[in-house]
C-alpha cells in the first residue's frame, strides 16, 4: 500500500502521531497481514511519520516513508532500493491516464458515475 499526502503545517509531535494512529487505524488488514507501508509526504513529516509507525505504533510490516514526493490519483509509482550510502530512493512517477485529454477530474468523475450507475444489490429491507 502506497499513501501519498500533502502536509498542511509544521512538524508538530501530535498531529503527526495522530497521523500515523490515523493510518494504523485506516488499513487494519494491511497491517494485520504485515504487509509492506510506504507513506510519502511533500513535507519533511516522512521519517517522522515511518519512526512512529514502526517504533510507536509497531507497525509490523516493512515501512518506507519518503519526503519530497507528491503523486496524484492514477499515478503508478516506480520505486526502487536505497542507495547507500547516501540513504537516497529513487522514485519514478508516471501518470496513468490516457483518456484523450481529459483531466484528472474528469476521470475521475467519469470512473464515480460510471460506478454509481451499476445495479445496486437489495438490502435486507427490501
Amino acid at each position: 500500500v502506497a499513501l501519498v499526502f500533502q502536509w498542511p503545517g509544521e512538524r508538530e509531535t501530535a498531529a503527526v502521531r495522530a497521523l500515523a494512529e490515523g493510518i494504523r487505524q485506516a488499513l487494519p488488514r494491511t497491517v494485520e497481514r504485515a504487509l509492506p507501508l510506504v507513506v510519502m509526504a511533500d513535507a519533511t513529516i516522512g521519517p517522522v511519520v515511518g519512526r512512529v509507525l514502526k517504533e510507536d505504533l509497531g507497525i509490523p510490516g516493512e515501512v518506507m516513508s519518503l519526503e519530497g514526493v507528491f503523486a496524484h490519483e492514477f499515478d503508478f509509482l516506480d520505486i526502487a532500493p536505497l542507495i547507500h550510502p547516501t540513504e537516497v530512493v529513487p522514485i519514478t512517477i508516471k501518470s496513468l491516464l490516457f483518456a484523450g485529454g481529459l483531466d484528472r477530474r474528469s476521470v475521475k468523475q467519469a470512473l464515480y458515475d460510471a460506478a454509481m450507475s451499476l445495479p445496486r444489490p437489495a438490502s435486507a429491507g427490501d
